[in-house]
């Protein structure tokens, strides 16, 4: 036999062709399965995006209720620290004796004195921040 025998017959018998179209179906599968894998892992990824998305709403409107209910809460605690110096203030100038002449003390309020106004509204003040330290230990 001679060499261009051997190669005529190899070429026309289609071993090179079957070797040929082997490789390709391998090369093909390849990238079907590397494409497959990649719209796998692409689903993968949205799906996790959407629910951080969401839960990463959920976080920030739970913070802002918080928020909001930290400014009612601090609301209500200086409205009850404005009744507290209120009702200190008519504590002092309420009449100890009832339908008489001689009030006590007296409406005049030159008598009763600056420092001592001042002083009740300090003292009502240290007693609403000690009230607000107090709600705020208890929560």
């Amino acid at each position: 036999m001679d060499w261009t025998t051997i190669i005529t017959t190899f070429l026309s018998s289609g071993v090179f062709l079957g070797l040929f179209l082997i490789t390709e179906k391998k090369t093909s599968a390849a990238m079907k399965n590397t494409q497959s894998q990649s719209a796998e892992w692409q689903k993968l990824y949205e799906e996790e995006k959407a629910d951080n998305d969401k839960k990463d709403a959920k976080i920030a409107e739970l913070i802002h209720d918080k928020d909001m209910l930290r400014a009612e809460k601090d609301a209500a605690l200086s409205d009850k620290a404005r009744c507290l110096i209120s009702a200190s203030k008519l504590d002092i100038l309420r009449c100890d004796c009832l339908e008489c002449k001689d009030r006590r003390p007296p409406l005049d309020f030159g008598k009763v004195t600056s420092l001592d106004m001042a002083e009740v509204v300090m003292t009502e003040e240290l007693k609403s921040i000690k009230d607000r330290n107090d709600a705020l230990n208890n929560d």
